[in-house]
């Protein structure tokens, strides 16, 4: 997925730095509603962009100088271990002045298995997808799409920090119901709390705190 890097010179063109304004203005450009797709995700729908759409874009900003984008498989990731394939991106433009700016990222996709095999269906396809994740990623770090990444961002972070939350709450229902099948007093539960993380209150203490407590209610 190459389109050859050209400099101003070889095109008899002459670029100044204050270009840059312009094309940040063509970069950052909305992206139409009507390339904007959506997927479940972050807790609820995300929106995406096609890869032709970004490659469009990209063609349409760095003409006549062109942009370059190679990738790699990130081999110390396993997919049959971890179920996904991780592709890492580097995505090269020329900039107004004629130097070459690079953003990278990386890119994944889950690893499809098939039911009757239990074998990974088409790894090549997998991978296609993660190089198309990559790429997108980095043309949304030089402007393209980044209003639609920008906010999948947010909802992926919030969707993340809710998740955080009810498993705490989670994890504190579970030591109350342990400490009722233990005969675990409250006031003998604060001063295990207390002595061990210098907190009373089940409120005031992360997730491994709370495993611990939990492991010490159920050894009781």
């Amino acid at each position: 997925m190459t389109h050859e890097l050209v400099t101003p010179e070889a095109n008899g063109v002459a670029l100044k730095q204050d270009s840059y304004p312009e094309l940040l203005k063509k970069l950052r450009a909305p992206t139409p509603k009507e390339n904007i797709f959506q997927r479940p995700g972050g807790g609820g729908t995300l929106d995406y962009v096609s890869l032709q759409y970004v490659m469009n874009r990209l063609d349409e900003v760095f003409t006549p100088f062109g942009w370059q984008f190679e990738s790699e498989v990130v081999e110390t990731l396993d997919p049959a271990v971890t179920g996904h394939v991780v592709v890492q991106g580097s995505l090269t433009v020329q900039g107004p002045d004629g130097r070459a700016v690079t953003r990278m990222n990386f890119g994944g996709s889950q690893v499809k298995i098939s039911r009757s095999t239990n074998k990974c269906m088409d790894l090549g396809n997998d991978v296609k997808s993660a190089t198309a994740d990559a790429l997108k990623k980095c043309a949304s770090m030089f402007g393209i799409a980044s209003d639609i990444y920008g906010q999948n961002f947010d909802k992926e972070v919030a969707a993340k920090k809710k998740e955080a939350e009810n498993e705490l709450k989670r994890l504190r229902q579970r030591i109350f119901i342990a400490m009722k099948g233990k005969d675990v007093s409250v006031d003998k539960f604060r001063e295990y709390m207390f002595d061990t993380f210098g907190f009373e209150s089940t409120k005031e203490v992360g997730e491994k705190e709370l495993i611990e407590a939990l492991k010490w209610v159920e050894s009781q």
